[in-house]
Order: structure tokens, then sequence, then C-alpha cells
């Protein structure tokens, strides 16, 4: 009965005269602000009461005031300290006694094991977890056993696995971590109105490299992250160096700073140590990244550990191709040949190699870009993204209640 209910979505966002409560919580409020923002929205205007949680920084006020959904400060670490994760558990089961939610949507590793442990603790009937795993095949394998076995706690304390890589479906169902029943393919998205090469001008493009020193007749090679280790800044460098004492026409882009709270932080002289003084800019943190996709000719994006990054997306949106090492998320974003190439997590020569390919042949990578813009517009549209979790509460609310009908 609970599953035919189920399979019809015909739970309202309403339940007894009032709206639907729904928290989501992560590490840092970066996340609610620049991952979630638009999707928060789109909840919102579906009918649900939607908050946010996750440790207090500087995106707090626009949270609160231009998203107008309540944010909870609580005590969230990154790095395993068992006092401090006993904080934050704390902090959690007391909120989630006071808030009384309806469901609770996890991101990321330590959210998603606090958040479905606190949610079982204080009685929260739905915890839906969205899957960004840090389960690499590329992994070594007491690695890879770790993972696998917070992977499982994970699904134990999860009512509902939301894959944003639909090959890691199989593949948590091949290792034994989800049954099929609780795990299903979300995907990811982004705002295509928002990345198009119509809304940037030759004009734009020719001033924000002239600002950052780079000649209108460069070829730029471009990188979008995190400031960390784990985005591969250091293979970026070497390579683009590499590629550098070949073509003096080279110059690089990169744009992305580190949190307080990330681990594996860079000297800020990188570039210089690999001698690309004068041959580009490397910026932090940037509201216009529209202008600097435009303005690059190739995307060179070398993490270690993705699960459907946004980046590359963005990137293909704007018509740039991608050369992308094969994470399980990058693989999503990049068909090998078509509007990019693949290449494995740390080869060098690799992206040397495939780099050079695109920047040597300019009718094949303006046909790899468009290429790249027409799979965005084929498969990345958040929108698509945004309904499947809205379903997904439906689906799940419908079975709650009919079990509690059920029990009554």
């Amino acid at each position: 009965m609970a599953s035919a209910c189920a399979e019809r979505g015909a739970a309202p966002a309403r339940r007894a005269s009032r709206k639907i409560k729904v928290l989501h919580l992560t590490a840092v409020d970066d996340s609610v602000r620049f991952l979630l923002d638009d999707q928060l929205q789109w909840l919102v205007r579906s009918g649900y009461e939607v908050h946010a949680a996750a440790s207090a920084g500087r995106h707090v006020e626009y949270i609160r005031h231009e998203l107008d959904v309540p944010f909870h400060a609580v005590r969230m670490y990154r790095k395993v300290s068992l006092l401090r994760d006993a904080l934050s558990l704390w902090d959690l089961v007391a909120l989630f006694r006071r808030e009384r939610f309806d469901v609770v949507h996890t991101h990321t590793l330590k959210p998603m094991l606090l958040g479905a442990l606190a949610a079982r603790l204080t009685g929260v009937p739905i915890v839906v977890n969205t899957l960004r795993p840090y389960l690499q095949e590329h992994q070594p394998g007491r690695t890879r056993l770790l993972l696998s076995g917070i992977d499982r706690v994970m699904a134990s304390l999860t009512t509902h696995v939301l894959a944003q890589n639909p090959d890691d479906v199989e593949r948590y169902l091949r290792l034994g971590i989800c049954s099929a029943h609780k795990i299903s393919p979300l995907g990811n998205g982004i705002d295509l109105d928002r990345f198009t090469p119509e809304r940037v001008s030759a004009g734009q493009r020719t001033g924000f490299r002239r600002r950052h020193g780079i000649p209108d007749d460069a070829l730029v090679v471009g990188m979008v992250g995190r400031y960390v280790k784990e985005k591969g800044y250091e293979e970026f460098f070497q390579a683009v160096a590499r590629l550098a004492s070949r073509n003096s026409r080279l110059y690089f882009l990169t744009a992305g700073s580190a949190l307080p709270s990330d681990r594996g932080g860079l000297p800020e002289d990188l570039a210089f140590r690999h001698g690309l003084d004068g041959r580009g800019a490397r910026l932090g943190h940037r509201d216009d990244l529209r202008v600097i996709y435009a303005s690059i000719n190739v995307l060179l994006f070398p993490s270690h550990r993705e699960s459907f990054p946004r980046v590359p997306m963005e990137a293909a949106a704007m018509a740039v191709p991608a050369v992308i090492t094969a994470t399980s998320g990058g693989r999503a974003c990049v068909r090998h040949g078509e509007n990019g190439f693949v290449v494995p997590v740390g080869d060098v020569d690799a992206m040397v190699e495939c780099t050079q390919r695109l920047l040597d042949d300019e009718p094949r990578r303006r046909a790899m870009g468009l290429a790249a813009r027409e799979l965005a517009a084929r498969e990345f549209d958040q929108r698509r993204v945004f309904r499947r979790v809205v379903e997904c509460y439906r689906r799940l609310l419908a079975r709650q209640e009919e079990v509690v009908r059920c029990t009554r």
C-alpha cells in the first residue's frame, strides 16, 4: 500500500493545514549561498517552508535577507574531532527538537553523518542525502574500504539518497552500500539563462583580459575551483608551465579561494614557483564567472574528486571545451572526443597532450565548444534537478502519511 501511494506522488506540500517544513544542512554557509540558493527558492515557490543550517560565515545576511530563508547557525567542523563533533551533534539535536522539521536534507560528509544521526535521535521522519561521494574508483584500497563503510552508515541512517551522478547509483548498488529502493539518480544542473555566450560582449571579454594583463590574441587555459590541493592546482600549473614553454601566446586564468576550514591549502605563489609570473592571473573568489569563461579558450579541470561538478557544466554552457580528469563525476560533464577530453587523475602528460590538441586546432576547438553548448542545453538545466527533489519529497511524504495512517 505504501509503495502504491509513493508511486502516485500525491502528497501535497501541506500537512494538517500547515506547510511542510524542510531543512537543508551543509557544512558552511558558502554552500547555501552558491550551490543551493536557486534550489531553495524553487522549494519555497513549490509551497514548502524552507530553512537552512550551517556554520555561520560571511553569507548569513544574504541568506536571511536576499534568499529570505531562515538560517540556523550550528557548529560544524570539517576536521574529525570527537569533542567538536559532539558539540555539532548537540547543536543539531537542539535545533531539530525546537523546529520539528518534516524533512532534513543533508549535503556533504560531516553534515550527512551528524545530521542523519541527530534526526534519528529526535524523530525526524524523513532524511534525504544528496550524494557527493568522497568514494572514488582511483583511490587506494584502504581508503576505499573506509569510505565505503562510512557510506554504509549513511545509507542506514537515511530515508533516501539522491545521487548527483547517475553512475553512482549502479556503483553503490554493486558495492552493496544501498538497496535499490533507497537510492535514485538526481543529476546536477546550472542556470542556463545566466551562462550563455550571448550575454558577454566582445568588448567585455577584451576589457577583462586587458585588466589582467592578457593580450587580445592570447590563448588562455582556465581553471575555476576552490584553491586547495584536491582541486588539482598543482597539476594545473605544471601543465600550463609546460604548455607555456612551447607557446609564447599561452596564458592562464584561475578563479577561486580556499575556505578557512579547507584542508590542503596551497601557497599563494604557486604559479610563480612554476615560472608563470607575468603569464596570467590567479584571481580569488569571483562573482563574474560568466566573463571568466568567455575569456578562456580551454578549461583544464584536474580535480581529484567530483560527483557532478558545476564548473565544467558552466564552461560547457559558455561553449568552452574542457580537459577534465576521470573522476566519477567528470565523465558526466565531458564526452571524450566530443566536447573535450577525459584524462586520468594526476596524469599531467595527458593533460598537456589533450590541451595542446585543442589549442593547436582552432576549428576543432570551436566545434567542441558548440558541442559542449548543445550538451549543456540538453542535459544541464537545473530546473530538472529541482523537480526531481520536489518529486522525491512528495513520494516520501506520501509514504510517511500512509505509515501513520496504518499505525492509527
